[in-house]
């Protein structure tokens, strides 16, 4: 609040957690406004500007077994993510062995050069390959609810099965769930039963799958990085009217 005094603030600043959205002259929100609580009192400074592409990221090569993926019936994808992915047995191992009776292939992305303890023979692990090259061949993402992994998965329309509950996931996660595009055990560490039971009932019931079909059309009409250019670009005109005294 003194730092905010200092530079000519003159009313009460808002609490942590709110002054980081609302304090700012602009506020993106890397998602949709469906995915978040009702408000009615947002400011016009926040703004939903949608997934950012997935392409945008990391690149790799396809595996050698990318025909497999291409080719199959129903695939299930599993990933960790890039950070919490030192204990495969929080979600990654709990995939794997449930499955493996399973007329699915599962693919694990385990986000580092290491392989889970065991791979069933209808399973297949690449370190790393980008979301839009398999998100397409998705039927089922069990992931652990990063923030950005489940926009991009929700921006193809692929319903979910999330766990996760450190940092922001267990909000995330949360969310996804609230608009039934996901099923959330609410755990950082599902057991491998409630797993096979959460990815078979995506599969075989409708309504995850058609509540994360409805979103598609909403994170088509944003442009992230767009968005991102247009608003740097209007806030560097303000900074330079604000310098010539203007």
């Amino acid at each position: 609040m003194k730092v905010l005094a200092s530079c000519g603030a003159t009313e009460q600043a808002p609490l942590v957690m709110d002054g980081m959205s609302r304090l700012p002259d602009r506020f993106l929100q890397l998602s949709i406004a469906r995915l978040d609580c009702p408000h009615g009192n947002l400011p016009d400074s926040i703004r939903y500007v949608g997934a950012l592409p997935a392409g945008a990221g990391r690149k790799a090569d396809l595996p050698t077994w990318w025909d497999k993926v291409a080719s199959a019936r129903r695939v299930v994808v599993v990933s960790q993510g890039t950070a919490a992915n030192v204990d495969f047995t929080e979600l990654v191992q709990p995939t794997l062995d449930p499955l493996a009776g399973l007329d699915v292939l599962v693919v694990a992305t385990p986000g580092r050069d290491a392989e889970p303890e065991r791979v069933p023979t209808n399973a297949r692990v690449a370190e790393f390959f980008p979301f839009d090259d398999r998100l397409p061949h998705t039927d089922v993402l069990v992931s652990n609810g990063g923030f950005g992994g489940v926009q991009q998965a929700l921006g193809d329309g692929v319903p979910m099965v999330l766990a996760g509950r450190a940092e922001d996931r267990a909000e995330v996660t949360a969310r996804a769930a609230w608009v039934g595009a996901a099923i959330n055990p609410a755990t950082q560490r599902p057991e491998a039963q409630d797993v096979r039971a959460a990815v078979e009932r995506v599969l075989t019931e409708t309504s995850c799958r058609e509540r994360a079909a409805e979103l598609v059309a909403e994170y088509a009409r944003h442009d992230a990085l767009t968005a991102l250019h247009e608003t740097v670009t209007e806030l560097g005109r303000w900074t330079e009217r604000f310098q010539h005294g203007l």
